[in-house]
Order: structure tokens, then sequence, then C-alpha cells
């Protein structure tokens, strides 16, 4: 799932550009592997396939895409993703592999009121209203 481009390409692409060239593979495989066979092991399979920087990147978007559409959509897939602690914890170990202290540091205190109001910390007690 390495992207393949040349030199010139890598040179001469926006930021955005770049991350489409990067990401648009790994969520088309992801996609893929999901109609075959929705499953946690399927999704734990695609995960361990990835490199240390797909990792950060695959998980850092999956969250971002969703929880920047509202206020709403951050508290609810925040909460959700703090459910599952293994998912949380890939989040923020991928920000801090990125290097964005800024949005690693807004994950934390995110963390911290979810926290102190007794969010669940499993998908069984999982409701978010």
């Amino acid at each position: 799932m390495i992207a393949q481009m040349k030199k010139v390409e890598f040179d001469t692409f926006s930021d955005l550009a770049l991350f489409n060239a990067c990401f648009k593979p790994l969520i088309l495989d992801y996609k893929s592997r999901m109609v075959k066979d929705n499953n946690s092991m399927v999704k734990e399979l695609f995960y361990r396939d990835l490199t240390t920087g797909q990792k950060a990147l695959f998980v850092f978007h999956v969250y971002y895409d969703h929880a920047i559409e509202s206020q709403e959509e951050f508290y609810w897939w925040s909460a959700f993703y703090l459910a599952q602690p293994k998912i949380w914890s890939a989040i923020t170990h991928g920000l801090n592999y990125l290097g964005d202290e800024h949005m690693y540091q807004l994950l934390e205190e995110t963390e911290i009121i979810f926290r102190n109001h007794n969010s669940p910390d499993t998908l069984e007690k999982f409701t978010a209203t």
C-alpha cells in the first residue's frame, strides 16, 4: 500500500495533493476490505499491515474528517473513540508521530473533560446525546 509517484510529482504537489496521493490508496483498500467482511479482525489486520507513518495518517484523518464537520460531530466522534481505548490511543500516538502538538493538546483536554463527566470507556456502555 505504498503510494507510488515520481520525484517530480512529489516535489510539485501541494500539501493537500500530497495528502490525497498518500491517503486515497489507504482508504480505498480499507473500504474494499470492509465490503468483503466488516469485522474487527479485518480492521486490525488492515491496520497492522500499515507502516508507522501510514497508521498515523490513517487514524488521524478517519477521526478528523468526521469530527471537523461541527461541534456536535466533534463531541460524538470524540466520545465514540474514547469508548475504544485502542483507537483513541492510536489517534494520540499518531498525533505525536506527526508532531501536531496543538491537536494533541486539544485531544488531551477533550479526554480530561470527558473523563471528568464519566464518559463511557467501552462501546458496550457507549451512548452520546
